[in-house]
């Protein structure tokens, strides 16, 4: 699926608002986000205004909708919400690759990604991380999360081709851009893959951004792991 974390026109320089406290990111599998309002209410559609970009956001609006409607054990819900405040940013990830008709990869795939319209043009109080920025940060954080004990796996994403507040944050967050001829037929989107064996970025200040957290162990020892890996919550994060 399209990701549309920000529209391409958005300057850096001129953005509308300065979001002052930090972010919490909300992990979620996704079962555990059917009935979800902020899914059911979120839109991501302010700044696209080309035929492409209003596409790639009904696609995004699907796939949120799609994790409140339930979704599949390996797909997670990532939330990233303003501290008494609203719902900044949602992206949903298949830990088990892309699904779709092309199958690009079988490794974790950012299916939807967006930031939400009240903070269209809104940076952190770094005045530097935008709100799209900052949700991919989650969906990286997310990733390395699941794999916390595991070595970290590569994680794929399809960004607009002219989306270039888009391709310049993905590049910010090492991703790397594929080129087209590596598939057949070519994609219409930009393919973007985090390799393996790249470093997380640096840490945000505390004060700025609070990483998704672990759930409580309330597993029984012998329970599938809440990871998703098939192990045992005894021989997985439950040791």
């Amino acid at each position: 699926m399209m990701t549309n974390v920000q529209a391409s026109h958005v300057a850096p320089l001129k953005q509308r608002r300065i979001i002052a406290g930090r972010v919490r990111v909300t992990l979620m599998k996704g079962t555990e986000a059917h009935g979800d309002t902020d899914l059911l209410n979120f839109s991501c559609g302010a700044g696209a205004h080309t035929q492409e970009g209003e596409r790639a956001v009904q696609e995004v609006q699907q796939g949120v909708r799609g994790a409140y409607e339930g979704q599949p054990f390996q797909k997670r819900v990532v939330k990233v919400s303003e501290d008494g405040g609203g719902l900044i940013g949602v992206a949903v990830i298949c830990m088990t690759g892309d699904h779709s008709n092309r199958r690009l990869t079988r490794e974790p795939y950012i299916e939807a990604i967006g930031r939400h319209d009240d903070y269209y043009r809104s940076v952190m109080s770094d005045n530097k991380t935008s709100a799209g920025a900052i949700v991919l940060r989650a969906a990286v954080d997310a990733v390395a999360l699941e794999y916390e004990e595991r070595p970290m796996p590569e994680i794929w994403a399809r960004v607009l081709v002219n989306n270039t507040s888009s391709q310049q944050i993905f590049t910010e967050l090492g991703f790397d851009r594929l080129p087209k001829d590596a598939f057949n037929p070519p994609t219409e989107q930009v393919i973007r893959v985090r390799r393996a064996d790249k470093p997380l970025p640096p840490e945000l200040p505390a004060e700025i951004y609070l990483p998704p957290q672990p759930p409580p162990p309330t597993l029984e020892r012998n329970d599938p792991c809440w990871c998703g890996s098939g192990k045992k919550y005894k021989k997985c994060h439950g040791f």
